[in-house]
């Protein structure tokens, strides 16, 4: 691939990935939305001035699906 194409199949790939979380995330569906991530994904979550950092797929999914559950 030249470059320019594969610029553009990035430029699709994470258009798609920050479509699948947005859906997942809009839906509810914590399991779909854990796939997103990478085994080793990092989650780095700053309240009140201190960063706690989220460490793997199931916990961050588990973490986002506690905090995002309640809201419309």
């Amino acid at each position: 691939m030249t470059s320019d194409t594969s610029r553009l199949a990035d430029q699709a790939a994470i258009t798609a990935l920050k479509s699948a979380y947005c859906h997942d995330v809009d839906r509810k569906r914590w399991t779909e939305l854990g796939a997103i991530f990478t085994e080793d994904a990092e989650l780095h979550k700053v309240a009140d001035g201190t960063t706690m950092v989220v460490t793997g797929r199931d916990t961050i999914a588990a973490t986002l699906a506690r905090n995002l559950a309640s809201k419309p």
